[in-house]
């Protein structure tokens, strides 16, 4: 548990703040089966938090294929384009619930807030859904070289908030960013099954009844 006065929360996006994990795995599935492979739920534990390239070379790795530059960049934009046709609705209902209050409660508390996504769609999906004000630190898809499991977003995230990488907790409900979180020593806090995210120092289901006082002291 934190008790530190500079403190910051670092979340992820898809499958945290807003249920649009589902979407990748759809739009992965459809990719999948142009290639003749099988996605299973399971697999796509491993793709969640990862970015879209580093994706399908997992894929392709998994299916024991090799495609062409021109294939792959094809792939890539078809997966692009489902995902998007999946997202284009959302808005302020979409956000999970428990979400809003527990963010404004941590501002009130003086909690930096910061969000690491691997998707490069991260802030058009925010402002749809009319958090984006929220946020005073954003890293997603287009501001890191190396993609969760790498610690580099969350180093960044923790730099542009002026917080110790021991004082900050994520926010995930992936094991690749369990992982790249843990690597710097930051409190993680899975949102989803502890089975899956059993290497986080706790887990939750949701933000429905959780509040700061059950990560922090306040």
């Amino acid at each position: 548990m934190i008790n530190k006065p500079n403190r910051a929360f670092i979340f992820d996006l898809d499958g945290v703040i807003t249920e649009t994990s589902e979407y990748h795995f759809m739009a992965w599935k459809t990719v999948c089966k142009k290639i003749g492979y099988d996605l299973t739920r399971k697999k796509n534990e491993e793709l969640k938090g990862v970015n879209r390239n580093k994706c399908l070379d997992m894929i392709m790795e998994w299916a024991k294929i090799r495609l062409s530059e021109k294939e792959i960049e094809s792939l890539l934009e078809t997966k692009n384009n489902i995902y998007k046709d999946y997202i284009k609705d959302l808005n302020e209902n979409d956000v999970c619930e428990g979400v809003l209050n527990f963010i404004n409660d941590a501002i009130k508390n003086n909690i930096k807030i910061a969000l690491y996504s691997a998707s490069r769609n991260a802030k058009r999906i925010l402002c749809q859904l009319k958090i984006i004000d929220l946020f005073t630190v954003i890293i997603d898809g287009n501001n890191v070289s190396n993609t969760k499991p790498d610690p580099e977003g969350f180093k960044i995230a923790a730099d542009l908030t002026k917080t110790n990488t021991k004082d900050c907790v994520v926010f995930e409900d992936s094991i690749s960013g369990i992982e790249g979180a843990n690597k710097l020593n930051m409190y993680t806090v899975g949102i989803g099954s502890r089975d899956v995210l059993k290497n986080a120092n706790v887990v939750y289901k949701g933000f429905k009844n959780l509040k700061i006082k059950d990560i922090i002291n306040v």
